[in-house]
Formats: C-alpha cells, structure tokens, sequence
C-alpha cells in the first residue's frame, strides 16, 4: 500500500525554516503541500503565521517570498515535494455568526476564474503541474467542485452529504462510501470516481489510536492511506507529531511505500 502526508497552508508568509523543522521528525519522507497562491494573513481569528501587523495587502502572492520559492522549487526538483492549491486566498467570512470558508461563501464564476488563476500562477510559479485541490477547512459543495473539475485538478479531502452534482457516478461512489462505513465503521480510503475528477480522503493527523484504526482498514483493503497536517501545527503540537510519527513507522514497518499525494491517485 502507499502512505502520503500532506501539509497545509504554505504560503507567503511561510518561512522555510519552519517547514524544515517541522518535518524533520519525517527524514526522508517526502511531503505534499497544499499552498495558498494569495494568502490573507490569518484564519477566523486564528494566525498561524503570527502577528503579521499591517506592513502587507489584504492578499499576498507567495511568489514575493523569493526565498521560499526557490526552497521549495528544488525539493519539487528532488522529488521530495509537490505542491498542491490550497485554495484561493484562504479567508472566512462570518455569516450568521458562523465563519464559513471561501469554497463555500464565493459565487461558481469567481470560483471557476480564481481556482484556473491560482492554478496557473503556481505551476509558473514553482515550474510544476499542480494536479490536487484542497478545500481549506476540507469545506466544499456542489460550485467548488465545479471549479475544480474545470481546471482539470482531482480532490483530497473529507467528502459529506449532498455535496457533490448528482450523476450517475456520484451515485455509485456514494453508495461505495456509505456501504463501506455501515460494515466497517470506518471512512472509505480508496479512490472515488465522479467522471470528470476523482477523489480522496485524507486523514487528520490529530489523534493516534483513530489513526491506527482508519490505517487497519486501509491497509485490509490496499487503499492508499493519507495524513493531513499544518506545519504551524507540528512546530507547537507534540501530540499531533507523536501520532504521525508512531502511524508512519508501523506502515513502513508493514511495507507500505511513502509517495507523494497524487502517486496515491494512480
């Protein structure tokens, strides 16, 4: 089976140490990153790239953060990377109290437009071809993935009700997932196909025992097994690297092969 992490939230104001240090832990591992193209600089509140203050614009294109490129253009080169669109901008807004995510408050045209732009300027950006879409706060309906069917990306994710277009591969893929759970318990880790995109689930990195559990039935059924993180996460969270740690170790103790994200979609 193959084994991938996947680390969230890159962006201009990401220094290349930080990603260094919290992937350390790893070696050789190599990692997906799902980067921000035009960053706001916190999240609802929460700033995981500290206090910022406002010496920058609203949204911020990671390409002005020169050293960060050309860091992660040669471990792209290396092989030991790959870069992910994490979104457009990564902001909330609050509506009925509730901080909703951009994949879900922003109207389908801005979408199709925002995510083909966010799209190209990292694959200019970093001299790669972005191939995933991740939905930040794994939050996205029946527009965003139209969005991202039109821009020819596949999804990494958590997948809930009603949330895609209905056809006839929706309907069989939904079927899979849910027989799956009701027999097992557990969320479905093979790839789903919806006709013009396939998806993926990826696991939160958060908690140990659930980790191991989720693992087991990938690992019956040789699904790829795929952790999410947040490299702002890892450097304050113990707990959370402990867990990816120990889950890493028995899978390559048990033979599984640690690839980059879209090798999982093969």
């Amino acid at each position: 089976m193959k084994i991938a992490i996947r680390d969230d939230d890159t962006s201009f104001y990401t220094n290349p140490e930080d990603l260094k240090k919290a992937h350390e832990f790893l070696g050789d591992i190599p990692i997906s990153l799902s980067v921000v193209p035009f960053t706001v600089k916190d999240h609802t509140g929460n700033k995981p790239y500290g206090d910022i203050g406002d010496e920058y614009p609203k949204y911020v294109g990671i390409d002005k953060n020169e050293e960060l490129v050309e860091f992660l253009k040669e471990k792209v080169k290396e092989g030991k990377c790959e870069i992910l669109l994490h979104g457009i901008n990564h902001e909330y807004k609050k509506i009925d109290g509730e901080w909703v995510p951009e994949m879900l408050f922003k109207d389908k045209e801005e979408l199709i437009q925002k995510v083909k732009q966010g799209k190209d300027y990292l694959n200019k950006t970093f001299d790669t071809e972005v191939e995933i879409f991740v939905a930040p706060s794994n939050a996205i309906d029946k527009k965003g993935i139209i969005a991202v069917e039109n821009s020819d990306l596949n999804f990494s994710g958590i997948i809930r009700h009603g949330d895609r277009q209905l056809s006839f591969k929706y309907c069989m893929s939904y079927i899979k997932r849910w027989s799956y759970r009701a027999l097992t318990g557990l969320q479905y880790g093979g790839v789903l196909h919806y006709g013009k995109h396939d998806e993926l689930i990826a696991y939160p990195g958060s908690r140990f025992d659930w980790l191991l559990k989720e693992y087991e039935g990938c690992k019956k059924h040789n699904h790829p097994f795929v952790i999410f993180t947040h490299y702002w996460e890892l450097l304050k969270n113990g707990e959370e690297k402990e867990a990816i740690r120990k889950i890493v170790d028995i899978a390559i103790r048990d033979g599984a092969e640690p690839v980059l994200l879209s090798e999982c979609f093969k």
